[in-house]
């Protein structure tokens, strides 16, 4: 079931809590909620601190985004690793953080 339009662009109002995303390849920028989730991935015996940013967006917002395509929010740029629609016209999109070796 996809939610009407309207009622999402309501929920990514960007003077409420959703910021400006872009880098789509045809250059428009969209309006998404930026999350950076803290967790503690353990490897063995080994806890590791760690980050998992992601966006969450209407799904149409997201035409030409691929992965590995690079998308900037709140001044940082990320490289899009997975887009997980979710059935309903919204997607989560997992991102990883560029380092100035990733130019």
């Amino acid at each position: 079931m996809n939610l009407n339009e309207e009622d999402l662009d309501e929920f990514f109002d960007d003077e409420e809590f959703a910021d400006i995303v872009t880098g789509r390849p045809d250059g428009k920028p969209f309006k998404a909620i930026f999350d950076e989730a803290y967790f503690d991935p353990e490897a063995g015996e080994t806890v590791l601190d760690a980050t998992q940013p992601r966006l969450t967006c209407k799904q149409s917002d997201l035409t030409g985004v691929t992965r590995k395509t690079v998308l900037t929010v709140k001044g940082r740029s990320f490289t899009v690793l997975n887009i997980q629609p979710d059935g309903t016209g919204m997607a989560s999109v997992k991102l990883s953080p560029q380092t100035p070796d990733d130019d």
